[in-house]
């Protein structure tokens, strides 16, 4: 193979395998969660909301009345990032918020009827998007697949954050 810059390149046969098998982790993981972010970004955008605004509401949804400083730790948002959010949730419809009367500093989110209604038929729809992308494969294999995946995003990389993941990229040091 020849040299340029002093480096020998590589042959076609040396990186030729691992591209045809493509059997990489994250290779893999990447083609999945692209996939499955544009068919949930198409879908919950036709139900009047996004990725993130679906995500708020159903947790809003699931427990009613909460502050919003509780929400944005259980979602691991920033208050400024997740105000956004909630203003425009609010703007739509789908949530209304109120000051706390046992602490004025504090404000309580509830999810509105057309929230909840957005949310179940995005919901809905999601389901079925999931069903399609599964089609073929057995329930049991469908099952191993969930419990697999709920072990490792519980495991070491559940507190790795993407901002962590950068901060240690940028920590790194550069070669040469």
């Amino acid at each position: 193979m020849p040299r340029r810059n002093g480096i020998q390149a590589a042959a076609p046969a040396d990186i030729e395998a691992p591209l045809r098998s493509r059997h990489d982790l994250h290779w893999l993981a990447m083609r999945l969660f692209r996939g499955i972010a544009a068919l949930d970004h198409e879908t919950v955008r036709q139900h009047g909301l996004t990725v993130l605004g679906y995500e708020v509401l159903v947790e809003i949804a699931g427990r009613p009345d909460r502050a919003q400083a509780d929400l944005a730790a259980t979602l691991g948002l920033g208050k400024t990032a997740l105000g956004e959010v909630l203003g425009e949730l609010e703007a739509a419809g789908f949530v209304c918020r109120h000051r706390d009367p046992g602490d004025r500093r504090m404000r309580i989110v509830r999810a509105t009827d057309s929230g909840v209604a957005a949310m179940t038929a995005a919901a809905a729809q999601l389901q079925r998007n999931e069903d399609e992308m599964f089609f073929g494969i057995s329930r049991a294999d469908r099952e191993v697949f969930f419990a697999v995946l709920q072990k490792v995003s519980a495991g070491p990389l559940k507190e790795r954050t993407l901002s962590t993941l950068r901060n240690e990229r940028l920590r790194r040091p550069r070669a040469g």
